[in-house]
């Protein structure tokens, strides 16, 4: 608490700021957090239970923390997972600001003012194809041209009988090569597996949402096929 404290560089008085604590790890300390910045903290879901963490809460159901933020009329909320790794943001009129938009957001100020080290941001592999190609042209890999555009996606969470054997299988990762060429280097497939669930994570990246949508149909065949799904 006291290092995170540490980092702020101004206060947040004056602010009324929402938390969904997703009934998980950050119950235990983001508002005192928050409080010793100097805002006015307001939290729901902070009472885990063991049981409850991320249920219909938290960064995985914003709509809870935009509900709330609009409700309430405050400036801000900040919506974290059950173990607090990943952080989504809503501004004072409900609207979403995900990770990839809070990196554009810190990468462009921290450019601006001269402090942005060697002119890069470490992103994720779940990151937006928007947010590379917005950041190169902000001169954070390339030059400055225009603002951020997200490309479409689509996610789709898949139960499965083994992880590994359904990240590995042959023929799914055939199909995905398959389908990546299509894109030309303008979209992209991630299979990644969740590390709490038996769960595989389908991600299709592409300029065209129906692009995205048939892909995503296909590869579902394809693990239905092969009986990887539960």
């Amino acid at each position: 608490m006291g290092y995170l404290i540490s980092t702020a560089r101004q206060s947040l008085k004056g602010m009324q700021i929402g938390l969904d604590c997703a009934n998980g790890a950050s119950s235990a300390f983001a508002k005192s957090v928050f409080d010793a910045i100097g805002a006015r903290t307001y939290v729901i879901h902070n009472e885990p239970d063991g049981l409850n963490v991320n249920v219909d809460c938290g960064s995985t159901h914003i709509e809870a923390m935009q509900a709330y933020v609009r409700k309430e009329k405050l400036d801000a909320g900040f919506a974290f997972d059950g173990d607090a790794d990943r952080c989504i943001a809503v501004d004072e009129k409900g609207q979403v600001v995900d990770g990839d938009r809070i990196l554009y957001i810190c990468g462009s100020y921290l450019k601006e003012k001269g402090s942005l080290a060697h002119d890069t941001v470490v992103a994720t592999v779940m990151s937006n194809l928007g947010l590379h190609r917005a950041l190169a042209r902000k001169g954070i890999f390339s030059q400055l041209t225009e603002d951020y555009k997200t490309y479409p996606q689509k996610l789709l969470n898949v139960r499965v009988k083994d992880k590994l054997k359904a990240q590995e299988n042959p023929v799914l990762r055939k199909r995905i090569e398959t389908l990546e060429e299509e894109f030309k280097g303008d979209g992209r497939i991630l299979v990644r597996a969740s590390g709490t669930e038996p769960l595989i994570r389908l991600l299709v990246e592409a300029p065209d949402m129906r692009l995205c949508e048939r892909c995503m149909d296909e590869l579902l065949h394809v693990m239905k096929e092969q009986g990887l799904c539960e």
